[in-house]
């Protein structure tokens, strides 16, 4: 966590500028939480294929040794 310091000859305007700088950051933490999980869908899609052919592999090698 970071300390955040602010020395101003004018302290009623500390307040709204702490809340701006708060808004903003939510805003950039959840549109990179929003592009996260998008590229985890896509990487998971991109997955799946790989899953089933081992999946189907598994069971050809399976089926290979009982017969």
């Amino acid at each position: 966590m970071q300390k955040i310091e602010i020395n101003t000859p004018e302290p009623e305007k500390v307040l709204p500028v702490l809340r701006d700088a708060i808004e903003r950051q939510k805003r950039i933490l959840s549109q990179s939480l929003a592009q996260t999980e998008e590229r985890i869908q896509q990487l998971s899609k991109q997955l799946e294929p790989l899953s089933y052919g081992s999946f189907k592999l598994t069971m050809t090698c399976n089926s290979a040794l009982q017969g």
